[in-house]
C-alpha cells in the first residue's frame, strides 16, 4: 500500500508570502471600497462636486502663480547679482591692468607677488576673508610661468569651466553659473565671471566668483510664503464653496 503524500512543510518564506498577500488584499479592497464611496458620493452629492471642483482649479491656480512668482524673483535676484559683479569686475580689471603695467616680460622676479597683492586688494585686503567672494588671476597665456592666484586660497580650476575660461582667455568677459566648493564644506551655487587684463606681455584674467546662496534663499523664502498664503487660499475657497 502506497504511503500518502504529504504536503511540503510551511517555511518562514511562506509564511511571509502569505501575510504579503493577505496585506494587499486588504488594501486593495479598502481601496476599492473607498473609491466606490467617492463615486457615488460624486454621483449623489452636488456640493461634493462643486467643494472638489472648486480645490483642484485654485489648487492648479495657486500653484502656477506661485511658480511664476519664484520664478520671477529668482531672475530678478540674478540678475542684480551680474550686474554687482560686472561693475565689480570692471573696477578690479582696471585696477589689476595698472598694477601690472610695470612689467614687460612674464618672468620677471616682482610679478608674481604684484599679481598676489592685486588679488587680496580685490578681496578686500584680507586673503582669508569669508564674505565667500573668490577672486582669482590666472594667465593661460603663460603656463608654468604665472602661477594661479586666487582669494581666499582655493584651487579654482574645477570651478572655472572650459568653455569659461576659453572665453575668457580669447579676450571676451564671459560668465557662468556652476556647482562647486567655493570656501565652504559644502557644494554651493556661485557666478563666476571673468575678464581679459591686458599687459605688455600679452594678457592675464581675472575672475569673480560670487556664492548665490543669499539669492537662493531669498527665492525660497517667498516661494514658501506663496505657497502658505495660497494654501490658505484654497482653504477657504474651498468653505465658501461648501457653504
Amino acid at each position: 500500500m502506497a504511503s500518502p503524500v504529504l504536503p511540503p512543510p510551511e517555511t518562514a518564506t511562506t509564511r511571509r508570502r502569505g501575510a504579503g498577500r493577505e496585506l494587499w488584499r486588504a488594501f486593495a479592497g479598502r481601496t476599492a471600497r473607498l473609491v466606490a464611496g467617492v463615486h457615488r458620493t460624486w454621483r449623489r452629492s452636488l456640493q461634493f462636486r462643486v467643494v472638489t471642483i472648486t480645490l483642484v482649479a485654485s489648487s492648479l491656480l495657486v500653484g502656477g502663480f506661485a511658480y511664476l512668482i519664484a520664478d520671477k524673483i529668482t531672475g530678478i535676484l540674478l540678475e542684480n547679482a551680474k550686474t554687482d559683479v560686472r561693475l565689480r569686475l570692471e573696477g578690479g580689471a582696471d585696477y589689476a591692468a595698472k598694477q601690472v603695467l610695470l612689467y614687460r616680460q612674464p618672468q620677471e622676479a616682482q610679478l608674481q607677488q604684484t599679481i598676489e597683492g592685486t588679488v587680496n586688494y580685490l578681496a578686500g585686503g584680507d586673503p582669508q576673508q569669508t564674505s565667500g567672494v573668490v577672486v582669482a588671476i590666472t594667465a593661460e597665456d603663460h603656463p608654468g610661468v604665472i602661477q594661479t592666484r586666487a582669494a581666499p586660497a582655493i584651487d579654482v580650476g574645477p570651478l572655472i569651466s572650459p568653455a569659461l575660461r576659453t572665453a575668457v582667455a580669447d579676450g571676451n568677459v564671459a560668465s557662468q553659473i556652476g556647482t562647486g566648493r567655493l570656501t565652504g564644506d559644502q557644494d554651493t551655487k556661485y557666478l563666476a565671471y571673468g575678464s581679459p587684463v591686458p599687459t605688455k606681455f600679452g594678457q592675464i584674467e581675472l575672475y569673480y566668483l560670487v556664492p548665490l546662496t543669499r539669492q537662493d534663499a531669498t527665492a525660497a523664502e517667498a516661494r514658501a510664503t506663496v505657497v502658505g498664503t495660497g494654501a490658505a487660499l484654497v482653504v477657504l475657497l474651498g468653505l465658501l464653496a461648501a457653504l
